[in-house]
């Protein structure tokens, strides 16, 4: 069982001897990033994205700690991150967001420690958020003679359509405000290659059984969480047909905007629409899929994609003002 967070909230604090440490600006302290060469383990990953929404460092630490604990399963650890949430005033679908971005992060349930999760039952809504998914890695440029193009692509538009269906509500009041106007969410045009990436993402680069099952279109959704990228504008068609690729990495682009983290695709958590806004000519943003499981490094609020193959360009957000018909009212009739 987990301790009362109140409790541990009090007792680290007596032991420890140490006050609530705020960054610049009112903002957290950041957790030490790991540098380009370095592997993040999954606390350094959790405590990076702590930081940005909890102010109190010695709660991190222990929040932390509590979550990657191999004998605490998904949902007593969301029982211990829960109150301080609440505590740090963090709205609730930048709650929801911080949920998505840490199941990114939890390993299986076979690598946290000897006997794992408990499994969750399924009355627990958070269930599809925190249950891991098994996944056999893939990139789409390793083919499979045995994978049939044809049979995987039925799988596409029905997860594609789950995919909107699940987290579109999420995305939309996280990253509304971004700039005025009404937020739409547009279909995009994606290759087959993206395509078969997207589906190849869950079973691992095998074809999937014939016939379309939900259970397998579930799977499947379960395998991506929705991340943001935000770039040129003029390059949005482009990603959509080529994917986000990571600059060198066969291929003729350049880096732009530095890689700090070393290379990969740098995208956002939901609850960071601010990070790909900074990055954008106009706006659009790229609402994209990180495969669970995947090549992926974090800092921060920022995701990074070691591997092109393990994220998907799904939509784009575009926010569009009134019509100057409707935004303009008519001149009064001269008399």
């Amino acid at each position: 069982q987990a301790r009362s967070p109140a409790r541990a909230r009090a007792r680290s604090r007596e032991g420890l001897g140490m006050a609530c440490v705020e960054g610049a600006g009112g903002m957290p302290s950041p957790a030490r990033a790991p540098s380009a060469g370095d592997e993040a383990s999954p606390l350094e990953g959790v405590q990076a994205l702590l930081s940005t929404v909890l102010r109190d460092e010695v709660l991190l630490d222990y929040v932390s700690q509590v979550i990657c604990d191999g004998d605490t399963d998904t949902d007593a650890a969301w029982e211990t991150l829960e109150p301080y949430l609440l505590d740090a005033e963090v709205a609730p679908p930048v709650c929801r967001a911080v949920q998505l971005q840490l199941a990114l992060m939890l390993p299986p349930p076979s690598e946290r420690g000897e006997q794992g999760a408990q499994p969750l039952g399924e009355t627990i809504t958070l269930s599809d958020l925190w249950q891991p998914v098994r996944v056999t890695l893939a990139t789409v440029e390793q083919d499979d003679p045995a994978l049939s193009v044809d049979s995987s692509l039925q799988y596409f538009e029905p997860a594609y359509r789950g995919f909107r269906e699940r987290y579109g509500k999420l995305i939309h009041e996280n990253i509304a405000g971004c700039w005025p106007g009404e937020l739409q969410l547009l279909d995009a045009c994606l290759s087959p290659e993206l395509q078969l990436r997207f589906v190849r993402g869950a079973f691992g680069g095998k074809r999937p059984k014939r016939g379309l099952s939900d259970r397998a279109v579930c799977k499947l959704l379960g395998a991506w969480i929705p991340v943001l990228h935000g770039t040129d504008a003029r390059n949005h068609e482009s990603i959509f047909w080529r994917g986000l690729l990571i600059p060198g990495k066969g291929n003729e682009l350049k880096v732009v905007h530095g890689a700090r983290d070393g290379p990969g695709v740098y995208t956002a958590g939901l609850h960071a629409a601010w990070l790909s806004k900074g990055f954008c000519t106009e706006r659009r943003m790229l609402i994209c899929a990180v495969l669970r499981g995947g090549k992926l490094k974090y800092a921060r609020d920022a995701i990074v994609v070691v591997d092109s193959s393990h994220v998907v360009p799904l939509f784009e957000a575009v926010w569009v003002e009134p019509s100057e018909t409707e935004a303009t009212p008519s001149p009064a009739p001269a008399s």
